[in-house]
């Protein structure tokens, strides 16, 4: 039967924002782009249906997300930082929909990290719930907090 849609996730274009390579546990690499503490993250969620479906749900919702996970036991996950924008109410969606979000000054405490042990990520994960299962898609940024550089003798 395959997914009822694709959900994509842009992130806000910024000039100079700066992106990253990272290496997931498998080895492979992937690039994401570069936040600071403090910053903005915004963007546009698309939702385009295959096949021109119907599609009903029972909300539809992006949450940014800060965790860290130990590799090894998934039962010691610590999740930081978890903010919720609704962006749809329970409802039926007819046709492609396009949502703009916004999680505005937001605290980034840790910088992304990616060790033999545990990894420090930040993610924005869309989610349309529905009655019997949830559909979700997860977009991976970077986090870097540069410090001042210490003053020489």
């Amino acid at each position: 039967m395959g997914t009822p849609c694709q959900i994509e996730v842009k992130l806000q274009k910024v000039e100079g924002r700066k992106s990253a390579t990272m290496k997931d546990r498998n080895g492979s690499s992937y690039k994401a782009p570069v936040f600071m503490d403090g910053e903005d993250v915004k963007g546009k969620v698309f939702v385009n249906l295959s096949n021109k479906k119907k599609l009903d749900h029972m909300g539809i919702r992006v949450e940014l997300v800060g965790i860290i996970e130990n590799l090894f036991d998934k039962t010691q996950n610590s999740t930081f930082l978890q903010l919720v924008r609704d962006l749809e109410p329970p409802g039926s969606l007819t046709d492609n929909m396009t949502y703009d979000f916004a999680f505005n000054r937001v605290e980034k405490q840790f910088e992304s990290y990616n060790g033999i042990v545990v990894r420090v990520r930040y993610y924005l994960n869309v989610v349309i719930n529905r009655n019997y299962n949830k559909i979700s898609k997860e977009e991976e940024f970077i986090v870097q907090n540069p410090g001042e550089e210490p003053q020489t003798n």
